[in-house]
């Protein structure tokens, strides 16, 4: 019976442990230690439970903290956005919410902020710089390099340029969709992209393409038609 419920328990860790990104719990463990000793001081208990801590109270000490961290206490010493800061009470609305199944920075059965804070974030917002719209890069874009790189008289370095931006833009950039996890824990998420993760074809005589196998030669490689 004891082993019947070590599994479900071990599976659910799994679960949670799965469910979480390596950095982004590395940030929440950050600011979870950085609210803990921003507390100690003052002598608040970092829980903020409501025997204890009374909701003006609550208020000011979560207030503060995130003002700390507006100004960049625990990052570069420079301000950073609102978007930041929202993270950072964030993670420590839910270490609390974790160990006590309460959330004491939002109000009750609300995913709303409790008011101090809402106000103030809503402060921070307005003081923040405009967004800078980034366009994106269309598919022209590295289909033109590449084509260039294989134009008569091009230079190795041109070849290289346009290799290595098909690359970028059809793998690199979308790392979640090609790879997957080697290990089951939160510190890899996903595993190194390999030449062995395509799959190389050869446009025959028919016009049908056809895949190259696993030990395909270079010149094979670099003459084929089309990847997956």
């Amino acid at each position: 019976l004891r082993a019947e419920y070590a599994r479900d328990f071990d599976l659910a860790d799994e679960g949670f442990r799965n469910g979480r990104v390596a950095s982004t719990t590395d940030t929440k463990a950050k600011y979870w230690r950085e609210w803990q000793k921003y507390c100690e001081p003052l002598g608040v208990d970092p829980h903020l439970a409501k025997e204890t801590t009374c909701f003006q109270t609550r208020a000011r000490v979560l207030s503060g903290f995130a003002a700390r961290t507006r100004r960049g206490a625990f990052g570069r010493g420079r301000q950073i956005g609102t978007g930041s800061v929202a993270s950072a009470i964030t993670a420590v609305g839910q270490a609390i919410s974790l160990d006590t199944g309460v959330n004491p920075t939002k109000n009750e059965g609300s995913k709303q902020l409790i008011y101090p804070l809402h106000v103030m974030m809503a402060g921070f917002r307005k003081e923040d710089p405009a967004t800078v719209k980034k366009l994106p890069i269309e598919v022209d874009i590295p289909e033109y390099l590449a084509s260039f790189g294989k134009r008569n008289g091009s230079s190795a370095r041109d070849r290289a340029i346009g290799d290595l931006t098909l690359i970028a833009f059809y793998f690199l950039l979308r790392i979640g969709e090609y790879t997957m996890k080697r290990h089951r824990n939160e510190s890899k998420q996903t595993v190194n992209f390999r030449v062995a993760d395509i799959t190389f074809f050869k446009r025959g005589e028919d016009g049908k393409l056809r895949q190259l196998p696993r030990n395909a030669s270079k010149e094979e490689i670099l003459a084929a038609d089309s990847a997956t």
